[in-house]
């Protein structure tokens, strides 16, 4: 992922940790009614040397082509065929699909100057994703900014078409202001006016100052730069001042295709499938063995041994790797997309595993829709396994940045396991899991020192198993918790949409 659930995380865990294995689930209060199955075969089967494997392999195929497994590449495809005959040699039939997604990647160094000054890529500013590509020059022209804007997320800028002053003959480059509406529509009204290229600067409230980085969801007419809420005052004081500028964005962007592949267990009812997901491809910027080969390696691990245990689930167990989630969630989205009704209405809970080895851990619970009963359960049954087995945990609250978005946004019940990104360890982190404080959960998050050396076993094994856990209890329950999710299903609104801080298209910004 780009990046990863919100960095503020709910309090709750345990302060000791205790032996892997986890109780006996004789404990009425650590269980949670209709999930009392005892899953502890199943969980015991489940080893750091198995589910590590994996990862060495996804490691070794990033190795031999070009250091990473981002999506439509050849690494992709590999790691593809890798799962295919792990799954068909345990006696799985699989199925793949394929689906078309926005591809962008800059091929030039980004240019920003303005009144004399030149700023630096990646320090002053960040290109869109899916920018538009090309170069401008000319008059700045500040787009109804608000400095500051009176609360977070209440600036108009450039949010109508009207905000804009027709740029005429003389070329312009448009600055606005991080709001209330899209950067995609920003970028959109600019290009209508007749500009040439668009900074977006952060809104100046709150955590709304940084630099930022974002997408247009879309190839965007014009180049479009993001950039600080100081950087930001700086151009709209040049842009009265009557001043200048300079952007450029060299960039390809195309439709590729890419696809996403699919396994379930024979047996359990078609009408009651417990979806168990996580996205296989890398980041071009490395072979992402924690981000996501360890929620993939998981769950590849949890179907290899519930084929060797011969588990007969009574709700189907459908598993999904997903391609191209670093671009936006495409592969879920496209697979969600695709469900006839029927079969979307079939499915009881969809549980998503993406990065569970994060060398600087803390073993969070990924929550779901806040106003969803059937998503507490999920978060409860996950909560159980980690109570039972003394081991400490926190809640990461959703927003919309992972697999789980396309599912919960039809009424799905959603829950997960996450042990961090580029969010920084707090102290209390460091005293329930360990580990530095102060640092990364996971340094190497997005880098190409994501590899397999890197990566933490004793996260790998905790989650992998409480992964087991949850999903046994799910195959095995009778209790329909969609029953009680009718109510969010008709009025289902992710945490991070209209009205919050922030809003996401997977784990990019679009606002």
């Amino acid at each position: 992922m780009r990046s990863k659930w919100k960095s503020a995380l709910a309090g709750g865990g345990l302060g000791m940790v205790a032996a892997l294995a986890p109780a006996p689930d004789a404990a009425a209060s650590h269980q949670v009614p209709g999930f009392e199955a005892d899953a502890s075969r199943l969980v015991g089967a489940i080893t750091t040397k198995g589910v590590v494997a994996h990862m060495n392999e996804l490691q070794w195929i990033a190795d031999y082509r070009n250091g990473n497994r981002a999506a439509s590449t050849s690494g992709y495809a590999a790691s593809v065929s890798y799962v295919r005959r792990k799954l068909e040699a345990a006696g799985y039939r699989t199925s793949t699909r394929s689906f078309d997604y926005p591809y962008f990647k800059e091929i030039g160094t980004p240019v920003l100057r303005a009144g004399g000054t030149g700023y630096t890529a990646e320090t002053d500013f960040l290109t869109m994703e899916l920018s538009g590509s090309g170069s401008a020059s000319g008059r700045l022209v500040a787009i109804d900014v608000q400095i500051p804007p009176p609360a977070t997320g209440s600036s108009t800028s450039g949010c109508e078409a009207s905000d804009f002053p027709p740029a005429g003959a003389t070329p312009a480059i448009a600055v606005v202001q991080r709001g209330t509406c899209d950067f995609a529509v920003k970028v959109a009204n600019a290009a209508a006016a007749g500009y040439r290229g668009v900074v977006i600067f952060n809104e100046g409230q709150e955590d709304r100052t940084d630099l930022f980085g974002g997408t247009l969801g879309s190839p965007g007419a014009l180049p479009a730069v993001s950039t600080s809420y100081a950087i930001g005052q700086q151009l709209v004081d040049l842009a009265e001042a009557g001043g200048t500028g300079q952007l450029e964005v060299r960039a390809r962007s195309e439709t590729r295709q890419t696809y996403n592949i699919v396994a379930e267990t024979a047996g359990g009812r078609a009408d009651r499938v417990v979806m168990v997901g996580a996205h296989l491809d890398s980041v071009p910027e490395g072979p992402g063995i924690n981000d996501n080969g360890s929620g993939s390696a998981a769950i590849l691990e949890l179907a290899l041994q519930m084929a060797k245990l011969k588990v007969q689930p009574k709700n189907k167990v459908r598993f999904g790797w997903w391609g191209a989630e670093e671009y936006g969630l495409h592969g879920s989205n496209a697979y969600v997309a695709g469900l006839p009704d029927e079969q979307a209405a079939s499915i009881l809970a969809y549980l998503n595993f993406d990065m569970i080895a994060s060398h600087n851990y803390a073993w969070l619970i990924q929550q779901g829709n806040p106003d969803s009963a059937a998503d507490k359960v999920v978060e409860q049954v996950f909560t159980k396994y980690f109570q039972r087995a003394r081991l400490p945990y926190q809640y990461s609250p959703a927003d919309g940045r992972s697999d789980y978005a396309a599912f919960s946004a039809i009424g799905i019940p959603v829950g997960g396991l996450f042990s961090g990104a580029d969010a920084i360890k707090t102290e209390k982190q460091a005293r329930l899991f360990g580990g530095v404080a102060g640092q990364p959960l996971d340094p190497c998050y997005h880098k190409a020192c994501d590899t397999n050396r890197y990566i933490s076993r004793r996260s790998t094994l905790v989650l992998s198993r409480a992964i087991a856990d949850t999903v046994y209890k799910f195959a095995m329950t009778e209790r329909d918790i969609r029953q009680e999710n009718i109510q969010a299903a008709q009025a289902r609104v992710m945490s991070a949409q209209a009205g919050e801080e922030a809003r996401y298209q997977g784990p990019h910004l679009v606002r």
